[in-house]
């Protein structure tokens, strides 16, 4: 409920600009308007749909060779690791060395200097892949709207889920 409250905050605001938001509820509907829209930019949350719906969602969009350039911005309301470390690939490594028993499923990790941000995540095995951005919720529109603007300059398709 939250969520359809912020997407239809998020459509208002966007509705005197160029920008054209494409909600989707789940993660076949990403999957299927990311491939019949060709969006500009991508912003999904996390956990969104079933348990870690988004996570896949952005796991079979970055397997895709169509679909693994298109920008993602990722919302969660998960802990977000920041360091100054310029391998942040190599900083979720060296975080998941020291876990001693459990693992946690996933881990954020974002260079504060550059910008660059990546999820390490564990299925069977640990798998990393880079995103555009990531946000720590709650997230407001305006906020979101900067990210939208610096992302896509003058493309102005984006998928919301």
């Amino acid at each position: 409920m939250e969520d359809i409250k912020f997407l239809n905050l998020l459509q208002s605001f966007l509705k005197n600009t160029n920008y054209k938001v494409l909600p989707a509820l789940n993660k076949f509907e990403g999957i299927t308007k990311a491939w019949t829209e060709n969006p500009d930019m991508v912003i999904v949350d996390l956990v969104f749909g079933d348990y870690y719906e988004g996570l896949e969602m952005v796991i079979e969009m970055k397997n895709n060779k169509e679909l693994k350039n298109i920008p993602i911005v990722l919302l969660t309301s998960q802990k977000i690791i920041i360091t100054q470390e310029l391998n942040i690939h190599e900083t979720a490594r060296i975080i998941r060395n020291n876990y001693k028993n459990v693992q946690p499923r996933v881990l954020i990790v974002k260079n504060i200097a550059t910008g660059k941000v990546g999820i390490d995540y564990i299925i069977a095995e640990s798998k990393w892949f880079d995103v555009k951005d990531v946000l720590k919720k709650p997230v407001t529109v305006r906020h979101l709207f900067d990210i939208i603007r610096k992302t896509l300059s003058k493309k102005n398709e984006i998928i919301y889920g």
